[in-house]
């Protein structure tokens, strides 16, 4: 693998995006992570929390589904998560890294 995954909020598994997926957010150029079966590899997604923020005050919205695509693959790997998402497309709420070697 080699670079960033897309992560985004979906509605249910292979469903609607809700909000804007998840920006690039250590700018960083991306290695080649080679994973031999039984290994791990790794990216650190940030969320901000749209509770607190005035920005996404009118458009918050229950997520229930994280869905991602490793690097260079189209298709996608979805994953139960509850929290407060931002539905507007507008606004970035996330952010992930590079993925990395290990777990």
């Amino acid at each position: 693998m080699y670079g960033y995954p897309g992560v985004a909020f979906v509605s249910s598994p292979g469903g609607s995006q809700v909000g804007a997926p998840a920006g690039r957010g250590n700018n960083a150029a991306g290695v080649l992570v080679t994973v031999p079966p039984g290994a791990a590899a790794h990216a650190t997604l940030a969320v901000s929390d749209v509770l607190i923020s005035n920005n996404c005050l009118h458009h918050q919205a229950q997520v229930s589904w994280v869905q991602v695509y490793p690097p260079d693959q189209y298709s996608a790997l979805s994953a139960p998560l509850s929290r407060m998402g931002c539905a507007d497309p507008s606004l970035a709420t996330m952010t992930v890294t590079t993925v990395s070697s290990g777990s």
